[in-house]
């Protein structure tokens, strides 16, 4: 027996497939031409339509209105089937064009864009599975509960990484080239993913932080435009009063060349330890990338103009006859000026300058006398070399060179008046640094002695008119 078609329905399917989809094909063509200057997200949901949607749309009327195979024909299923993806594919592409201009508008991260697309793909395709083929997924919810749970137990530590990624990366606190201060160390970060942050710290390392870790500790998000802070902490005994340490540190910090500028160093008073007291000391920096070669160079400045002042850095170790320590006394400083050789006077008759006199060690660059400050006293190199500068109104001209042994005087550190040249350290140096007070008393009972020292002083003033009268050649800054 044939079978019975109902002719005005066969004839309303027809129409639409004949007329309706030519005519949506037009629309959707002239609507896309139309939006070339438009947003690329709805032009290519236009050309999906187009292309894959309703000739999809198309093939299934056909099908399945205009034949009279059975619902559960392969045949049936399949066009079904692919109608739905099709769906499922225009709706995607559709959201993922709504969802990128969100993003790129919003604070919130693509990565949970991601993942709400991923999810309506799950749901779309469990729709189409169970719509079309009729499969029930009530056992395979229960067998994926028991499993999650399972699986959330054996993998906790991972998915609490993951998790962590997720939130940290949600927050968007930092971005690709930011840089982070975490646990005592500065990087820029150059990788975010779900599980971890990896922090350039220099050339040559990379420190790679759990997402976990990072997200359950404190961080510091350094400003790139703004003066960055370098931070250094010491411990110095209490045997000094804070003000002189604070003054002590701080003249450390305004010598260090990575520094923005001397008026940004600052310190604190932090905590008081049973060793003694601990400061925070702190220079701007411009560039956070220098941050760790400025608390180096900080860190070792302090020990010189610590040990110049006559303060022990982490009180309670060191003690002994080290390097620190040698010369702490009236009679080791004489044997100290003894074996320079500067003065060829036994120990006994530089006791008065061994009193009076103090050993200061000075690291390679730094500036020992400034030009326009009051010079009070001569030095003996012990040990490196010093140079000597007068500055020019275009250059800095070497005026004299001392290596161990010799003496550095001018006549101003007798009159009290302020130095015309700048003295610097050519490399790590140890000077006994004698006040005139003290020298002038020697010498007025020693006419030998003070007559040498004329000699000295003659020579320097020389060489000070020299330079003045002489075409400047420029030294390089050391």
């Amino acid at each position: 027996m044939e079978p019975q078609h109902d002719w005005p329905v066969l004839l309303a399917w027809t129409a639409v497939v004949v007329l309706v989809y030519p005519l949506l094909t037009l629309i959707t063509a002239e609507w896309s031409r139309r939006s070339d200057g438009a947003n690329r997200a709805l032009r290519r949901s236009l050309r999906m339509v187009q292309t894959v949607l309703l000739p999809c749309l198309a093939v299934w009327l056909v099908v399945d209105k205009l034949t009279d195979l059975p619902a559960d024909n392969l045949l049936i299923r399949l066009v079904e089937t692919a109608f739905g993806i099709a769906v499922l594919h225009t709706v995607v592409v559709a959201a993922h064009g709504a969802l990128a201009l969100l993003a790129a508008r919003s604070r919130t991260p693509r990565l949970l864009y991601d993942l709400a697309l991923s999810v309506l793909v799950v749901i779309g395709a469990a729709v189409i599975i169970s719509t079309v083929w009729g499969f029930d997924f009530t056992r395979l919810l229960s067998v994926i509960g028991v499993g999650s749970v399972i699986m959330g137990l054996a993998l906790q530590s991972v998915i609490g990484g993951v998790v962590s990624g997720v939130l940290l990366l949600s927050a968007r606190q930092f971005n690709i080239g930011d840089w982070l201060r975490t646990g005592g160390m500065v990087g820029r970060v150059v990788q975010v993913d779900w599980r971890s942050v990896t922090l350039r710290v220099s050339d040559t390392e990379l420190y790679v932080l759990h997402s976990a870790m990072l997200s359950s500790s404190a961080f510091t998000v350094i400003d790139r435009h703004q003066p960055t802070p370098a931070f250094a902490s010491v411990v110095i005994g209490y045997e000094h009063s804070p003000d002189k340490v604070r003054a002590m540190l701080l003249q450390a910090a305004r010598g260090v060349p990575q520094s923005v500028g001397p008026e940004q160093a600052g310190c604190w008073v932090v905590e008081y330890l049973p060793s003694g007291i601990r400061y925070k000391v702190a220079v701007s920096v411009s560039d956070p990338g220098r941050i760790e070669s400025a608390t180096d160079e900080l860190l070792s400045r302090i020990w010189f103009v610590a040990q110049r002042h006559a303060m022990s850095v982490a009180p309670g170790k060191g003690e002994g006859n080290n390097l620190l320590h040698q010369g702490q006394t009236a009679a080791q400083r004489s044997e100290l000026l003894v074996a320079t050789g500067a003065f060829r006077r036994s120990a006994e008759a530089l006791g008065e300058l061994g009193e009076a006199a103090q050993v200061q060690r000075w690291r390679a660059g730094e500036t020992i006398l400034r030009t326009g400050e009051s010079v009070t006293a001569v030095f003996v190199v012990q040990r490196g070399e010093i140079r000597a500068f007068m500055r020019s109104a275009t250059a800095r001209v070497e005026l004299d060179r001392l290596s161990a042994g010799e003496i550095f005087a001018i006549r101003e550190a007798f009159r009290g008046a302020a130095s015309p040249v700048d003295v610097v350290a050519a490399e790590e140096s140890e000077l006994l640094s004698i006040p005139t007070r003290a020298l002038q008393a020697l010498l007025d009972h020693d006419p030998a002695l003070a007559a040498d020292m004329e000699i000295i002083l003659e020579s320097r003033t020389q060489a000070l008119g020299n330079l003045h009268a002489a075409p400047a050649q420029q030294d390089p800054v050391i």
